[in-house]
């Protein structure tokens, strides 16, 4: 235990007392001080120096010369009847259990000139704001600091204080719960961080009570363990280090996003604070961090596609400060109850991945923004679940946000709402703006206000929470508002102006060429819902892991540009269609790309099928794989095709696909179980469905279109 510094001086001072001749500090039953001092022993007459302690603990002068003043000077005025009566203590005595002068737990103390070395403010559910702050005796060491919380009052670090408040032990953390703070001075200088080897104030170790809420530093050290979770299983940001000692995420720090293990650190000071049943060493700030480079952790700068996009390289770790620059505006909030408005922003060029929503914890003043400015946007990455929820909505928690211009937003995505019942299709329009055309309400409004078109997708009141509720059978033209996620993918509509209620306008019919072909006059853009009439099966896929299976259907005229590959997201039951049955389907005509890809393969995205009648299997077009090859390739994309007499020029890799003559890829998107090959065998003929999937594609559909 560190020697106390009151006790060092007053001996210094009084060299003519005697340890030999018994304690010196008893007490007489005048329940003052015998010290041998006034030679009496009740406390009321003089000292030898002619000063009468206890009777001056209440002068504001130091009468005995051992630099404590008062009720500092807890040998000569401890049971003075003034000090008695505000409960003046150190932290020293309030931190160390073993001190004979530890209040008892919900006692009032009093403590005096203490510095804050940490400070963080928070807001309640009720929109409260309170203040955490560490405050250390100026002399720092074992047992000096103690947390306190507080309403109403705003301190800084290096702010010089007095608090008046009860102790307590809150979940295992000492703590006084202020009922006054006084700032005697600012700037002050802080205790020098003590340095603790972690292994020795990590959780359950030999000093980890002494240094509790002391300002501490640690290093050289290393991550050996992240994430590391709380008890309740929530990552926050934490991790572990050389040691044991986990590192905390309480203040704003950038360290989050460069977790890994083996990272390693010069140093890492912070208060050691106790919670979720472990002791953390909280870093203050970025300045509080030095990586072994010798620098300090900084937001990353990206943008929202990468934040929003999983697989792109440059996705950042939950938890990461991100730094957005030149995004607009699309989305403001009604203020919540606590009278924070939140919002949404999206990069200008719009797009998948390229909205996410921004939520104002501390409630900045975001009055004066508009929808379409520019904002530059700093903020914390985090995948927020909402309570019983399984799945998490990508957010950014607000820091910092300033204006840099006016722009316009991007157009709404126009969607079919087919496309909210695939989760990997509704996840790219998470935060984005988004349109859906010709719907009508299936379910609702429920309880939370929510109700459902088209029976995928959700419209929630999110964003305008006065919004008109309307009934099971009401149709819209129109309905625009921000992707989102809430128990189920849902639509955020911002005001009255993102609704448009009228019938239901007829889905348009068009051919396969129309959409194959884009120079016919009848082609649309894509993203346009569609019918088909009239339209052969030409492949059934196998069914994949979640017992979807796809098709293919082409103009019963043939030829080139006269098929097209249907994803099936929502899984409609295809087990009473036959390969050369004629339908009417309806679905959303999109260009699809695969992550990474630099071209597109036209496909339907299904909504609904009908059989019309059953008929005859369509007869393959005989094509050559230079003739695929070739620009004029691009025809044949979606047609049943056959190519003869070629060769294999790769093994089948892990993704299922093999090469053969002229670069032909051959995949086993349709058939699931098709055999491995190597490279040098030969087949008479393949027959499949011609696709694009980073190259020209073929797609077998079942063993009978393989002819070695």
């Amino acid at each position: 235990m560190r020697t106390r510094p009151f006790i060092l001086s007053l001996l210094v001072a009084l060299p003519f007392l005697s340890l030999a001749a018994g304690c010196p500090f008893t007490r007489d039953h005048g329940g003052r001080p015998d010290a041998g001092i006034d030679g009496g022993g009740d406390g009321g007459g003089l000292g030898p120096e002619g000063i009468d302690y206890p009777g001056t603990c209440s002068d504001g002068i130091d009468n005995d010369g051992n630099g404590l003043t008062d009720c500092e000077d807890l040998v000569a005025c401890s049971a003075a009847a003034a000090c008695e009566a505000t409960g003046v203590y150190t932290i020293y005595q309030i931190q160390n259990e073993a001190d004979p002068l530890h209040p008892a737990p919900d006692s009032l103390v009093t403590i005096e000139d203490v510095i804050v070395t940490a400070v963080r403010s928070r807001t309640r559910n009720d929109g409260t704001r309170y203040w955490e702050a560490f405050v250390e005796e100026p002399d720092g060491g074992a047992w000096s600091a103690i947390l306190v919380t507080f309403l109403d009052q705003e301190v800084q670090v290096g702010d010089r204080v007095s608090v008046t408040g009860t102790y307590a032990e809150f979940f295992g953390m000492s703590r006084i719960e202020a009922q006054s703070v006084t700032v005697a001075a600012s700037g002050e200088a802080l205790p020098m961080p003590e340095a603790v080897d972690p292994a020795e104030v990590a959780t359950g170790a030999a000093l980890a009570e002494n240094y509790e809420a002391v300002l501490v530093e640690v290093g050289p050290a290393e991550i050996v363990e992240t994430p590391v979770p709380g008890s309740d299983g929530v990552d926050r940001g934490d991790f572990r280090i050389t040691g044991g000692l986990i590192v905390g995420h309480a203040f704003e720090t950038d360290i989050a996003g460069l977790r890994a293990v083996g990272l390693r650190f010069q140093s890492i000071v912070g208060v050691l604070w106790y919670s979720f049943d472990e002791m953390r060493l909280e870093p203050r700030s970025n300045e509080d961090i030095t990586l072994e480079n010798g620098s300090h952790p900084g937001p990353i700068a990206t943008t929202i596609y990468a934040i929003q996009d999983p697989s792109a390289p440059e996705h950042p770790q939950e938890g990461a400060a991100v730094a957005l620059s030149g995004v607009v505006v699309t989305a403001l909030s009604a203020p919540d109850a606590m009278g924070r408005i939140h919002l949404v922003v999206e990069e200008p060029a719009g797009g998948a991945y390229s909205g996410i929503y921004v939520y104002n914890r501390d409630g900045l003043d975001l009055s004066a923004l508009t929808v379409g400015d520019l904002v530059d946007v700093s903020a914390e990455y985090t995948e927020f679940a909402f309570s019983g929820d399984t799945d998490t909505v990508s957010e950014l928690v607000l820091r910092s946000l300033t204006k840099t211009g006016s722009g316009i937003p991007p157009a709404p995505q126009v969607l079919d709402v087919a496309a909210f019942a695939d989760p990997a299709e509704a996840e790219k329009w998470e935060g984005v703006l988004i349109q859906v055309e010709n719907v009508t309400v299936t379910e609702g409004p429920n309880q939370y206000d929510e109700f459902v078109v088209g029976g995928t997708l959700k419209v929630d009141d999110l964003l305008w929470p006065d919004a008109p509720l309307p009934q099971v059978g009401d149709t819209f033209l129109r309905l625009t508002g921000i992707g989102h996620y809430n128990f189920g993918y849902a639509l955020l509509p911002r005001g009255p102006e993102d609704v448009e209620a009228g019938m239901v306008q007829p889905t348009p019919v068009v051919s396969v060429y129309d959409l194959q072909d884009p120079t016919r006059p009848d082609h649309p853009a894509p993203d346009t819902q569609v019918r088909l009439e009239g339209v052969v099966v030409s492949a059934i896929g196998e069914a994949d892991a979640m017992g979807r299976a796809a098709l293919a259907v082409q103009e019963e005229a043939g030829g080139t540009y006269s098929g097209i590959y249907v994803h099936n997201p929502t899984g409609i039951d295809l087990t009473a269609f036959s390969v050369g049955d004629r339908v009417n389907l309806e679905g959303r005509y999109t260009e699809f790309a695969f992550n990474g890809d630099t071209d597109t393969a036209s496909e339907i995205v299904l909504s609904s099928i009908e059989q019309v009648a059953p008929g005859s299997a369509p007869s393959p077009a005989v094509v050559t794989t230079a003739e695929l090859a070739a620009a004029g390739g691009e025809a044949w994309e979606g047609v049943l095709i056959t190519v003869e007499n070629v060769t294999v020029a790769t093994d089948t890799n892990q993704f299922g696909v093999f090469e053969i003559d002229d670069g032909i890829l051959v995949d086993d998107t349709l058939y699931r179980s098709m055999p491995a090959q190597t490279a040098g065998s030969t087949f008479t003929s393949l027959t499949g469905i011609v696709h694009w999937n980073f190259g020209r594609t073929l797609l077998p559909r079942g063993a009978a279109d393989l002819v070695p």
